[in-house]
């Protein structure tokens, strides 16, 4: 949940960022020793897919800069405010 929530807040409160991604079966991610991978599909216009690349492509670029670790610390702060997501996985039947 915490990929998806750096992805959501990575530009503050920037309106002109932010990627929403829902997970669910067919949808998810993994750690792996090349990194971390987000798997999706997406079914957009090709001007949507250019944002979306455009967003990707500004939010690796800014994790990896050295404001990453506080740009990351500020989304999950961001999220928490909204809804404490910690108490809604604690009560999920895995």
């Amino acid at each position: 949940m915490d990929a998806y929530t750096v992805l959501l807040h990575y530009g503050r409160d920037r309106c002109d960022s932010g990627i929403g991604m829902l997970p669910g079966e067919l949808f998810g991610h993994r750690s792996c020793k090349e990194g971390f991978m987000l798997r999706g599909t997406l079914a957009a216009s090709r001007t949507d897919l250019g944002l979306f690349t455009q967003r990707l492509a500004e939010v690796v670029t800014l994790l990896h800069g050295p404001d990453g670790p506080a740009i990351v610390d500020h989304a999950l702060r961001r999220a928490r405010t909204v809804v404490d997501v910690d108490e809604i996985l604690a009560c999920c039947r895995y």
